[in-house]
């Protein structure tokens, strides 16, 4: 079976049958009945969307994934350019740098190093395996009584009338005291403290530069392309069995944001609420998980509507709660970790961080299931409309546009439509079998 959005142009065939049309201040026929049948429909398709995604069970398959610690140094702290929940809005700033050179060696020292065309501070500089030098006979004879050179290797360089005597002597840098203690201290000195201060500083630039690029490329298919920007809290650790489980439990959707002047790159919020990761746990049918997606739902949607209580990953309050509640429900032996230790290695008993991570995955149908979710808690008795302008198809891989279905399924179609001159929601079925 395929699902997908389709806006068909024009009003339902003939063939068409409309059994429902809830508008503010009524419902058609049976009420409860018609509630039922409704949300029977909207759980078949959140099921049939749920089928289309390959589960994940580790955020290393997602093309980017960053984890808090990928954002800091080895103290902990924040890489160069990066900053941490600046404001509520704004919970991550990537800037713009560009790579600073190391410092220059001593003249007498730089003949001597190889040429690097791109230095990096996880290289040092090092010696040229050989040099050949242009001397006076005089100074051939002095590097080779002092054992610096052969004499058979010592040539005679063509010169033109007139000119002294020039020779070619090769020197092995390595095999000079002078040359070698030289760069010894250059090493130590001047170069190792520009490579501590550097190092962090490069890392921090290619994350940028990764982060950068699927900016432009969701920014290129305006937001409706292949790749979405999420950030995790949360980041839970398992092993079940034969399966590892290596994934954040709560998910918020967010956007880039790109100063046009600074170049400077900033991670929002989408305004979403947050919803619960718990796809891989219901695919392991683990005890609960099912009703927990569903009070995980309910209550992050609470939380992002608090007034008073802002959600994001710098604010423990808003999300250590569902975390706990978390641990408990779904394995005896869960625990959250205190922040300031490190998860491990994934273990029989689940281990859940209150890091964050982000990453940049294949779009899911992830919030169409929430927003069917929804629809399905608004079924309650005494809510009499539900507004929608989607236009949500189920059935066959042929069911969204002209021809059989394959195997002569059978074929679905649900309109949900927003009128211009009301608010209603038109449900309707397609008899037999497809044309």
């Amino acid at each position: 079976m395929l699902l997908r959005h389709y806006t068909r142009a024009g009003g339902p065939p003939e063939r068409a049958r409309s059994i429902l049309d809830m508008r503010d201040d009524s419902l058609a026929g049976d009420d409860q009945q018609v509630r039922e049948d409704l949300k029977n429909l909207l759980r078949f398709t959140e099921q049939m969307l749920a089928t289309r995604e390959k589960t994940v069970f580790d955020i290393a398959e997602y093309p980017i994934r960053l984890t808090e610690r990928d954002l800091t140094d080895a103290a902990g702290s924040p890489l160069p350019g990066v900053g941490f929940g600046p404001s509520e809005d704004v919970w991550l700033t990537f800037a713009r740098m560009r790579e600073r050179l190391p410092p220059k060696p001593p003249e007498n020292l730089e003949p001597w190093l190889r040429s690097d065309a791109r230095p990096t501070p996880a290289k040092p500089p090092g010696l040229l395996s050989e040099r050949i030098l242009s001397v006076t006979a005089d100074e051939a004879t002095d590097l080779i009584e002092a054992s610096f050179t052969h004499e058979d290797a010592v040539g005679q360089i063509a010169t033109n009338s007139g000119e002294p005597e020039r020779w070619s002597v090769p020197l092995r840098p390595a095999e000079l005291p002078s040359v070698v203690e030289a760069l010894e201290r250059h090493v130590a000195g001047p170069w190792r403290a520009w490579a501590e201060e550097e190092a962090p500083r490069r890392k921090a630039i290619e994350l940028y530069s990764a982060l950068y690029k699927a900016h432009a490329q969701i920014a290129a298919a305006g937001g409706e392309g292949g790749l979405e920007l999420v950030v995790g809290i949360g980041l839970a650790r398992w092993q079940h069995g034969r399966q590892r489980i290596n994934l954040p439990l709560i998910e918020q959707r967010a956007e880039f944001a790109l100063d046009e002047t600074s170049g400077n790159l900033s991670i929002l919020a989408r305004g979403v609420p947050p919803t619960p990761a718990l796809r891989a746990f219901l695919d392991l049918s683990i005890p609960g998980a099912a009703d927990l997606q569903r009070e995980m739902t309910a209550r992050l949607d609470r939380i992002s509507k608090d007034p008073d209580l802002a959600f994001g990953p710098f604010q423990p309050a808003s999300f250590l709660g569902v975390l706990e509640t978390c641990a408990a429900r779904l394995d005896a032996s869960g625990s959250v970790l205190p922040t300031n230790e490190e998860l491990g290695p994934a273990g029989e008993a689940l281990r859940i961080g209150q890091g964050f991570c982000i990453v940049v995955r294949t779009r899911r149908e992830d919030i169409l299931r929430d927003d069917i979710r929804r629809q399905i808690d608004a079924l309650s008795p005494g809510i009499c409309c539900i507004r929608n302008e989607a236009h949500l198809c189920i059935g066959s891989t042929k069911c969204a546009r002209d021809g059989p279905g394959i195997n002569g399924s059978a074929k679905y179609c649900v309109s949900w439509t927003t009128r211009s001159f009301r608010n209603s929601m038109m449900l309707t079925t397609y008899d037999g079998l497809p044309s």
